[in-house]
């Protein structure tokens, strides 16, 4: 039954109830319950979070807590031997999941329609973040909102509060790092033709904002090596590259290692950062720049000495 009924929907890319229902029985009132690891396939998990939270996507309320079980018993449930070779199965996190989807859930659904509703709401939301399944259910909701254009004709305004959310799932689940990072992009690449151009130049500071937050948060090389590639391909503006440069010198300190600095000295060594040096050289641009040689020569001095 489980994989007939997984089959079937795999193949259209599509939930069926009935295939739903049939999997939801098999793994709630069958005597023996199915592996959980039948229900770990990225598509069929792909498509129970853009049913749940995808703006505009609608879900029969008679069958919405069996999508929300499935996908919790998914995510939060697994499995071990006991000491007489069968099959415990753990559930001590399946309910807070399913509550912590179902909470989420609601939230987007009346945030789709009133903004104050999500900013009325945002620390109830915050605290169900800290469930991998659901972060992923509201960067995919985040998602959806912030890259269809229509939604900065309407509310532009309201877009900070759906920033916010991505910097709460990156300063939780580091795993979601790429998908943040992915998004980011996406954004700051986008011509806002409906904006004026200051408006549009605010908005993309912002964004470089949260690049800089999920920096902080780790995400360290990717975000670096992205900003280098839009200063050289001048995708980005100038005095942008030059925010991110000053704010990302302002919190980091020494010691760096060989990687960071080969991809972020570029950054700094070109004229369109050359304005964040003063003539004195106490300046972060140039503190910065005597680390890196300081630096380089201790590894030579350690290398020689490990050779004699």
């Amino acid at each position: 039954k489980v994989f007939e009924s997984l089959s079937s929907m795999l193949s259209r890319n599509a939930l069926n109830p009935a295939d739903v229902s049939s999997l939801y029985h098999c793994y709630t009132e069958e005597e023996i319950l199915p592996p959980v690891r039948f229900l770990w396939n990225s598509q069929f998990l792909e498509l129970l979070v853009q049913a749940l939270f995808k703006p505009g996507s609608t879900v029969n309320p008679d069958h919405k807590e069996k999508y929300i079980y499935l996908l919790a018993y998914a995510t939060s449930v697994y499995e071990r031997e006991d000491d007489d070779d069968e099959r415990d199965i753990i559930k001590d996190e399946l309910t807070a999941t399913q509550e912590a989807i179902e909470t989420a859930h609601s939230i987007c659904c009346s945030a789709n329609d009133s903004h104050t509703e999500l900013l009325s709401r945002i620390s109830t939301l915050f605290s169900s973040l800290r469930f991998p399944i659901v972060s992923m259910g509201v960067l995919r909701w985040v998602e959806a909102t912030l890259t269809d254009t229509s939604f900065y004709e309407i509310s532009a305004e309201a877009s900070s509060l759906f920033l916010v959310l991505l910097d709460e799932i990156a300063s939780c689940n580091h795993l979601h790092h790429h998908f943040i990072l992915d998004l980011l992009k996406r954004l700051l690449e986008t011509s806002y033709s409906s904006m004026e151009d200051n408006i549009q130049i605010e908005l993309k500071h912002s964004l470089v904002d949260h690049l800089i937050h999920l920096l902080s948060c780790g995400h360290v090389i990717p975000v670096v090596t992205y900003i280098h590639k839009c200063m050289t391909n001048e995708t980005l503006e100038h005095s942008l590259v030059r925010y991110f440069v000053s704010e990302v010198l302002s919190i980091i300190s020494p010691p760096y290692s060989q990687e960071f600095t080969s991809v972020f000295l570029p950054l700094l060594q070109n004229e369109i950062t050359d304005t964040l040096i003063t003539n004195n050289k106490d300046d972060l641009v140039s503190l910065f720049l005597a680390e890196c040689p300081r630096r380089s020569k201790k590894k030579k001095r350690s290398k020689t000495h490990l050779d004699l």
